[in-house]
């Protein structure tokens, strides 16, 4: 069962799901509904429920509110109430299961409501997704980050492989590993058009090296102007390159972004060999485009 925690935990749900696949326990059925919740799989999680239902009678609270909000927010209102209706015939021992049955119409009746905003947020986030405007696109992926992300794949694989500017490609790539989607997408990453997965690509930053790096910046340029300064050069670079990955032990590396960081701040430095200049000068003109 802890395995199962940590591996939510780790956003690995794809594993939770291959785990589950077969389980008949309530808990570990509680950790596979959280995977496809996380996945943005409302049908799978229904189905999930409704093949279920008598273990997951364990918890009828939690199960009554779960199985009929991830109704409501896959638009299925008319099921919803069926099953209303379902869990009225149900013999009830808690208060609490009393409660929350009859909170249930009211549950249903809002969002019936907000679906009509809803419609109008994503007529307004599919918008932002086709500008031509940097702000714009990226106001929209923002919008996304709570979002089932389904409905906007072909959205989002235009601007994986046609916008203009490297970084909102990167970024756009970001939101769909943050979610581990589990999809093959085109993704043009600087000029070469390549195929990624995003559950199988490693978020940028999360890794020893990177905590390794920043730590032997702030020790080795000793102003913490020019070590904040080079800490966001080199999330940008680490960016602008995703899902491309640079050695951050390079000593190369570091040099060059203490000079550019400099640079940057109007700080007169001596480059110290043509290899460190050249460095400086690749990593500047990738960030001149950010």
């Amino acid at each position: 069962m802890s395995d199962l925690r940590k591996l939510l935990e780790e956003r690995k749900f794809q594993e939770v799901l291959d785990l589950t696949r077969k389980s008949t326990k309530s808990e570990e059925l509680f950790f596979r509904l959280s995977a496809f919740m996380a996945l943005g799989k409302l049908k799978e999680a229904i189905e999930c429920i409704e093949n279920n239902r008598v273990t997951l009678q364990d918890n009828l609270p939690w199960l009554m509110r779960l199985h009929i909000e991830l109704l409501c927010l896959d638009g299925r209102f008319d099921e919803a109430f069926d099953e209303v209706k379902y869990y009225e015939n149900l013999p009830y021992d808690s208060q609490e299961s009393e409660e929350v049955l009859k909170s249930l119409p009211k549950i249903i009746r809002e969002y019936e409501t907000s679906k009509s905003h809803l419609a109008m947020e994503k007529e307004e986030i599919i918008k932002g997704l086709a500008s031509k405007s940097s702000d714009d696109v990226l106001a929209s992926l923002d919008a996304l980050r709570d979002k089932d992300l389904t409905p906007y794949y072909i959205f989002l694989q235009k601007i994986l492989t046609s916008f203009p500017k490297q970084a909102i490609r990167s970024f756009a790539l970001l939101l769909l590993v943050q979610r581990a989607v589990n999809k093959t997408f085109k993704f043009n990453n600087m000029g070469e058009i390549i195929d990624v997965n995003p559950s199988l690509l490693k978020p940028p930053f999360v890794d020893d090296d990177f905590e390794k790096v920043v730590k032997r910046m702030q020790e080795e340029y000793k102003d913490p102007s020019i070590t904040q300064n080079a800490i966001s050069l080199l999330s940008s670079y680490l960016i602008y390159i995703y899902p491309k990955t640079v050695d951050l032990n390079d000593d190369t590396l570091v040099d060059a972004l203490y000079h550019l960081s400099c640079e940057y701040l109007q700080i007169d430095t001596s480059i110290p060999s043509k290899e460190i200049g050249e460095r400086v000068r690749l990593i500047g003109d990738i960030l001149s485009d950010f």
